[in-house]
């Protein structure tokens, strides 16, 4: 009895060390910089030309970004000396642009990976996304989105990661691109043990997602998609788990340098932490919302996003509530 009792503790010790957790934080737009014919005072630059240090933007947040396995964020606008200005946009005027020293902002705030596919990061031409690629390739940040699939190995673990920009939705052909986005996903799921896909999508300002979002969304997780994050519409919004895989809608901004005095300056860091078996399977997986405002300051942005606490923390965590009703 002692020696079958021996084994099943030595099993059970065996078992639980095998299992990996692979711990990822997302955050939504990070636009460093301002846009062609911004007002100097108050805005990104203003605000670095005085700090001059790359670390303070993420100080608020460093520590947590130090600590995970992943963090990712929507990279917004250029990081470029160039003037090739292009205001042929696809959805509205502002053209961003931000210095090339700027990557160093992500290396010193531990990102690890951003997507560009965005409706900013031509915003100077091809020369200006050039020395985008550049930039973040100095300052060992990886990128995807534009065609790019990325395969990043954590821990043992494959994470496949696709970004894709979307918008036009009542012209577009929902049955023509529900097959493309299934060639980029079957390729990825073959050579991935989790798959995540970001959208650039939706409506400004707007804070519920419509019927054609969620049905894609669903079509890709039916598909073997494990986890969904939008940006783009500048505000939070809600959250739904289909089939147990989770879909946050859009994120909001983050460390936008695009107004100086939103009207939401709310934000979250979505964290999710998943656990593999020693074959690389998912056992579980858990989600937390980190709720937090992407200024220091409430009357302003200073561009320094920071962790809520209190009742401004649950202020925040009843809206994603809120948001999410309606959704799953």
């Amino acid at each position: 009895m002692k020696r079958i009792i021996i084994l099943l503790v030595i099993f059970l010790f065996l078992g639980f060390e095998d299992i990996k957790e692979v711990n990822i934080n997302a955050v939504g737009d990070c636009t460093f910089g301002n846009y062609y014919g911004q007002d100097y005072k108050y805005s990104f630059d203003y605000v670095f030309d005085i700090k001059k240090d790359y670390s303070y933007f993420f100080k608020n947040v460093r520590e947590l970004f130090k600590n995970d396995d992943l963090t990712i964020a929507n990279l917004e606008g250029p990081l470029t000396n160039s003037k090739d200005l292009k205001f042929k946009k696809d959805i509205i005027s502002y053209n961003f642009k931000g210095k090339k020293e700027y990557a160093r902002i992500l290396k010193e705030g531990y990102v690890d990976v951003v997507n560009l596919s965005n409706n900013h990061a031509y915003d100077y031409g091809t020369n200006g996304y050039k020395d985008t690629l550049e930039a973040l390739k100095l300052n060992s940040i990886d990128w995807y989105g534009n065609g790019r699939i990325i395969i990043k190995n954590v821990k043992g673990i494959k994470i496949g990661i696709i970004g894709y920009k979307l918008f036009g939705l009542e012209k577009l052909n929902l049955k023509s691109y529900k097959s493309s986005l299934l060639k980029d996903v079957q390729w990825a799921r073959k050579n991935c043990d989790y798959l995540i896909v970001t959208f650039h999508w939706g409506e400004e300002n707007r804070y519920y997602p419509n019927k054609i979002q969620r049905e894609i969304v669903r079509f890709l997780i039916d598909n073997g998609v494990d986890l969904i994050l939008g940006h783009h519409p500048h505000v939070l919004q809600g959250i739904e788990c289909y089939k147990g895989k989770y879909i946050a809608y859009s994120l909001g901004n983050f460390c936008y340098g695009g107004n100086k005095k939103p009207k939401d300056f709310d934000t979250v860091i979505f964290n999710v932490k998943i656990k593999f078996s020693s074959q690389n399977k998912i056992l579980g997986t858990e989600v937390n919302i980190v709720p937090c405002s992407i200024s220091s300051t409430k009357n302003i942005n200073d561009y320094c996003p920071t962790i809520l606490n209190g009742q401004e923390k649950e202020r925040v965590l009843n809206k994603i509530k809120n948001l999410s009703k309606g959704l799953k």
